[in-house]
């Protein structure tokens, strides 16, 4: 029998630990108490702001409390905890331009973005523009930069993959120095096309379109990227389309993203539910159907699940609030609380204190859900990362993102090749001895 050596590592209580993964095999819909905001307002994607609340972006009516004149862009900051019936205040309005928002994110400094089509300009909904908030959505300044057109790249914005709040929290297989922005062809009826595309940006360079980088697939497991859209492959796919939104949100519980995307089916819409890893999949099902939400043929919008309205897990089940829009009737907001039904898989949890992890000589620990640790310190995702940043960044050299961000990369190549030359320079010669006088 062969020998295999055991190398032993302790965990310190400020080692993260790896966390249990958990499969969604079901849910349920708690459509007796749903309640309903914003009458009259359509679309209400929203963000984790670095404040710790929601910001919700609206349209085409009158706000949260049906207060406002009628403002064809809304902003309204939903505070506290969890729902039923969350405080919110309509923080900013527009009666003039035309803005239909296809996509929201938040991060640190009170800054939200925004994706945005419109009818002005005679442009007729044909792609997505950029707007910023820098005071958590009390003021917004419009770029006039229109990122992506139905016309000539085929596609616009359709969601931004959302984390904690101002973009905290994002798990360390995924690059935090990018926002990951999902894009649909869209034609003039209720259809986008089958196919939704992911783009990556440094969140510094969001409203530029050089910047992006497109998915076009994996090379050993990496992620590959590329800045030709025409290079590009879907990273979802569903014959029967997807309709206006689509949502993907890091449920920090689970260790899951959810993905959820309305879709028309004949004359009834068709939620559909799916959970994955990384940010471009693959995607589980585990719910399609037209039976959850009341008033199936009246037309839906916009479908999440907010990071922060996310509760713990307990036994097998995780009770989360779920928000959802629609026209004409449903022109409003819907929210309501749906239970996740989860199993574990062979994921490794480990004590925090005093806990020895033993490794072979390869390193190798699954630890469920596709997730793989090389070492201790480190997983096949995060050294996919790694990978990317040794070639393309960001952080590969100093004020590559912004000014004085660290070339980390350059760095550690730096220290290698110093350690290359003169492997013996600054070894430890053994204490000082110092001698009386």
């Amino acid at each position: 029998m062969a020998t295999q050596t055991l190398l032993r590592y302790r965990y310190t209580d400020q080692e993260p630990l790896p966390q249990t993964q958990y499969n969604v095999t079901g849910v349920t819909f708690d459509t007796a108490n749903i309640e309903v905001h914003g009458s009259g307002s359509d679309q209400w994607p929203h963000t984790w702001g670095s404040d710790g609340n929601i910001y919700m972006a609206s349209g085409d009516g009158n706000g949260w409390s049906a207060a406002l004149p009628y403002s064809t862009f809304i902003i309204t900051r939903v505070t506290g905890a969890l729902p039923p019936n969350p405080a919110a205040t309509d923080v900013f309005n527009s009666t003039v331009a035309d803005y239909k928002p296809n996509g929201i994110i938040g991060e640190s400094g009170g800054r939200i973005n925004v994706f945005y089509d419109t009818q002005d300009n005679s442009d007729a909904y044909d792609g997505s523009w950029g707007m910023y908030s820098t005071n958590n959505g009390v003021n917004w300044t419009d770029t006039d930069i229109k990122l992506f057109s139905r016309t000539s790249d085929g596609a616009i914005v359709v969601g931004v993959a959302q984390f904690g709040a101002g973009y905290t929290n994002v798990p360390s297989h995924v690059d935090p120095a990018y926002f990951y922005v999902y894009l649909s062809g869209r034609d003039d009826t209720d259809i986008h096309g089958p196919d939704v595309w992911l783009g990556r940006v440094l969140k510094a360079n969001i409203f530029t379109r050089a910047s992006y980088q497109f998915y076009t697939g994996l090379s050993g497991g990496v992620p590959q990227w590329s800045s030709t859209w025409a290079s590009r492959v879907a990273v979802f796919s569903d014959p029967a389309g997807m309709a206006y939104h689509a949502n993907v949100v890091w449920d920090s519980q689970i260790q899951k993203f959810i993905y959820a995307k309305f879709h028309k089916s004949g004359t009834v819409w068709v939620l559909c539910m799916y959970t994955g890893y990384y940010p471009w999949g693959p995607w589980t099902n585990f719910y399609y159907s037209s039976a959850a939400l009341p008033n199936p043929t009246q037309r839906k919008f916009t479908v999440q699940t907010p990071a922060k309205w996310m509760g713990s897990v307990s036994g097998n089940q995780q009770t989360i609030w779920m928000t959802y829009s629609g026209w004409p009737e449903l022109d409003s907001i819907s929210i309501l609380p749906i239970t996740l039904s989860l199993s574990t898989g062979s994921a490794l949890t480990v004590p925090l204190s005093d806990t020895w992890a033993t490794l072979g000589d390869s390193f190798a620990k699954s630890l469920g859900g596709g997730v793989t640790r090389l070492g201790l310190h480190v997983t096949s995702a995060e050294l996919a990362v790694w990978q990317t940043r040794s070639t393309s960044g960001p952080y590969k050299s100093n004020g590559d993102v912004s000014t004085n961000s660290p070339g980390d990369w350059d760095r550690i190549v730096s220290n290698k090749n110093s350690f290359e030359s003169s492997p013996t320079s600054g070894r430890w010669a053994g204490p000082t001895v110092l001698s009386g006088g």
